[in-house]
């Protein structure tokens, strides 16, 4: 393989990655509205507020948090709270290892975690009006394991292939139909070899399951 090295500087960098920090910024609306936080619409922050949860510390985890404009939102809705004393990187499985060595504590009263998705999953489909969505399956929140099906369409007469395209995004109702550009594409199955000749409107039967160990494996029937 090659290498390519590219110098930009940090205005630019932040230019290339806005849509991706207002992305994160609208994540963190959508957890701390879930959770029972009001807004403060004068600040637009989340403040502690009487009587609801508050925030104590925000632990950075992953790699994208070490960029300085991603810190620097942070600071700005959460002042004084950013904690930067673990390492993005293996935050996450401290912590699993931590929670490893509680649950292995004999007489522990510390319950077994649930397991829940941390994003919804779907396939991306035409409605009647020949507009793209991702109809999801499995919702972020959903307990784990878990097994979901729907049905779809041949669109085309005589489609003799049927690619099913899988997404994730942060779809919490079965009706939250989200556009493609509002979701990542995390893999695909394809049925191939149909008959040929046939009629549009082929019945096409998927299905998601989630196993224990948290993989998905996605099914594709032509019914």
């Amino acid at each position: 393989g090659r290498t390519k090295i590219v110098e930009i500087d940090g205005d630019k960098l932040k230019e290339l990655t806005n849509r991706l920090l207002m992305m994160a910024d609208t994540e963190v609306d959508n957890l701390l509205d879930s959770k029972g936080y009001a807004p403060d619409v004068k600040s637009d922050r989340f403040p502690d507020i009487d009587g609801k949860l508050k925030v104590d510390d925000v632990l950075l985890a992953g790699g994208s948090t070490r960029l300085n404009m991603v810190r620097e939102s942070l600071e700005a809705r959460f002042p004084g709270k950013v904690n930067t004393s673990l390492d993005p990187d293996q935050c996450v499985a401290q912590g699993a290892a931590w929670m490893g060595y509680l649950l292995s504590k004999k007489g522990g009263d510390v319950k077994k975690p649930t397991l829940v998705s941390s994003h919804a999953f779907g396939v991306a489909a035409l409605n009647e009006k020949s507009e793209l969505g991702i109809y999801p399956l499995v919702l972020k929140g959903q307990q784990l394991p878990c097994e979901e099906s729907d049905t779809f369409e041949t669109q085309t007469e005589g489609q003799t292939r049927v690619p099913i395209k899988v997404f994730e995004n942060g779809a919490e109702r079965k009706d939250d139909v989200r556009e493609p550009d509002a979701s990542r594409k995390v893999g695909h199955v394809n049925i191939d070899d149909l008959p040929p000749g046939r009629p549009a409107g082929q019945k096409i039967h998927v299905t998601f399951k989630f196993d224990a160990t948290n993989r998905l494996s996605v099914v594709a029937k032509d019914v």
